[in-house]
């Protein structure tokens, strides 16, 4: 071959090759929650070309030394084993059909708790003398880029050191810095991100650390990296041989959600993604006691939120996949307020009781609660607004065998607005929720045996599903409306039914509500 023919080869080698360099993109939208004291949920957005992720964790200044790798083709991993109040790392290389994306930036967290090695030396470096814990943290003059940080001080203090981050979810910030006053000012933030700080103190004869303070700054990040909140509270309010519909909470800040539903063992392949604007879907073509999986998430107007977590359910129909004590299933939450929430499973009749637990976690008060029940329900309380929680259930049978422990089922509450005033003896307005519950009108309630559901057709959409199910999430009465109905009033015999609580759901295109129907004898 001649040396011009040789060239002419590698050019078009070259050429052919370039495009495959592009073909795999990296990861972005790197976030952090669930951080506990050893523990921390890892997440990433992908894209449709990529088929696994390698995960790298690391230490981070002045932590032990730790590593962690691992390929998952989720989008999502916990990792366990970390220190209380130590800073770590990670980062993700996205593979593949053919070739590497290659790997994101490093993504800095810290976990919680306090550090006991620190603990020990500052005990230590005390002798006699007791260093104050700094306490009353507040950050003052919010703005978009900057704000001022301050505490209390004490005689016993001679500096401060501050430490800045990013908060959970929020792009990547670090700031440090020792001053002797009792407050700094901070700038060079982004607009409409969430950040901590904490101080740490030094006496003449020891330190102290203060707990982490949050604060958001801000206006609006047009970066795309703003705080876009994750759906929770997932639950199945319809269960059939064949299909579900799915629910969901979101946030006023979510445009629409990516649905994911996959089987599990022992059931038929299925693999659905779908996006909607609305927090329901239903889902058909699934297999007699199947065994599935589904998680949302969310996107807002510039940027998406992480993955939820997958949440169990299974068809009805075909028992004997259960096993012989099965653990409880389609965990969910029917109703959430600001301090409790309406939590419901399923489980087989040779079930006679359920260990209950019930935690918190992720930047909520601790709280922790175990009791044992013969319900399919409980409302649990004493919660606070804006908490993230999480239950899980072990079923006990009549022959006295137990099954194993469910997953854990997340869920939160909801904002407290109790404190809000009126300025004068007028209504405030009507929340977006309380709006849609006014305008489906149900009569007579508590009901005996007829019920009148009066249909808000005006809001209603071309395609609506209205369900009626007790409080184990079966499924009593069942109508779907290709159009928009004819005629407003819908009657419901409930004439046979077991007296007890039941769920009224309409789900429509824009336009979703539950209400509460007491059945009486």
């Amino acid at each position: 071959m001649s040396k011009a023919l040789q060239a002419v080869a590698l050019v078009i080698i070259v050429h052919n090759l370039a495009p495959a360099q592009n073909s795999c993109p990296k990861v972005h939208g790197l976030s952090v929650s669930g951080v506990t004291e050893v523990s921390a949920i890892l997440s990433w957005v992908g894209a449709s070309e990529h088929e696994s992720f390698d995960v790298d964790v690391m230490q981070g200044a002045g932590t032990p030394h730790f590593k962690f790798s691992e390929t998952t083709t989720a989008q999502e991993i916990v990792v366990s084993g970390l220190s209380p109040a130590n800073e770590y790392r990670f980062r993700i290389k996205s593979k593949c059909n053919k070739g590497s994306g290659g790997s994101s930036k490093w993504f800095d967290f810290m976990t919680t708790g306090d550090n006991p090695d620190t603990d020990d030396k500052d005990k230590d470096d005390e002798g006699d003398s007791k260093c104050p814990k700094v306490e009353a943290l507040q950050a003052l003059n919010i703005s978009d880029t900057g704000a001022i940080l301050s505490w209390g001080g004490d005689p016993a203090y001679s500096s401060f050191k501050v430490d800045v981050m990013h908060a959970p979810q929020n792009a990547n910030f670090k700031w440090s810095t020792t001053t002797g006053d009792t407050s700094v000012m901070l700038d060079n933030l982004a607009p409409g991100r969430k950040y901590r700080f904490r101080v740490k103190a030094s006496c003449d004869k020891g330190k102290s650390n203060s707990e982490w303070t949050t604060f958001t700054t801000t206006g609006v990040d047009s970066t795309g990296h703003g705080r876009c909140p994750k759906a929770s509270n997932l639950a199945v309010i319809d269960v059939t041989d064949t299909s579900v519909v799915l629910t969901w909470l979101g946030s006023p800040e979510n445009r629409e959600y990516q649905v994911d539903v996959h089987q599990k063992e022992h059931t038929p392949t299925f693999k659905l993604s779908e996006t909607v604007d609305t927090a329901v879907l239903q889902v058909q073509g699934l297999v007699p006691g199947g065994n599935y999986k589904f998680r949302v998430k969310a996107s807002c107007e510039k940027n998406s939120a992480g993955s939820s977590s997958w949440i169990n359910f299974v068809t009805t129909g075909d028992s004997t996949t259960f096993d012989q004590c099965p653990k409880p299933r389609n965990l969910s939450v029917l109703e959430a307020t600001d301090s409790s929430a309406l939590l419901s499973w399923i489980a087989l009749d040779t079930v006679v009781s359920f260990d209950l637990s019930i935690k918190s976690f992720e930047n909520t008060a601790s709280f922790s609660f175990d009791t044992t029940l013969t319900d399919t329900f409980y409302l649990a309380s004493g919660l606070v607004p804006e908490g993230n929680y999480q239950f899980r259930l072990i079923a006990k049978c009549s022959d006295i065998s137990s099954s194993g422990s469910s997953d854990w089922s997340k869920f939160r509450t909801l904002e407290d607005t109790s404190g809000i005033v009126a300025e004068d003896p007028l209504p405030f307005p009507m929340t977006e929720l309380e709006s849609a519950e006014a305008l489906v009108t149900t009569f007579p309630n508590p009901v005996e045996e007829e019920l009148n559901v009066v249909l808000p057709l005006e809001k209603l959409g071309y395609l609506t599903y209205v369900t009626l199910a007790d409080l184990t999430g079966r499924t009593v009465y069942y109508a779907k409306f290709q159009e928009v109905p004819t005629d407003s009033n819908l009657p419901i015999s409930v004439d046979g039914l077991v007296p007890g609580i039941y769920k009224l759901a309409i789900h429509s295109v824009g336009f979703s509500v539950t209400k509460t129907i007491l059945i009486q004898p």
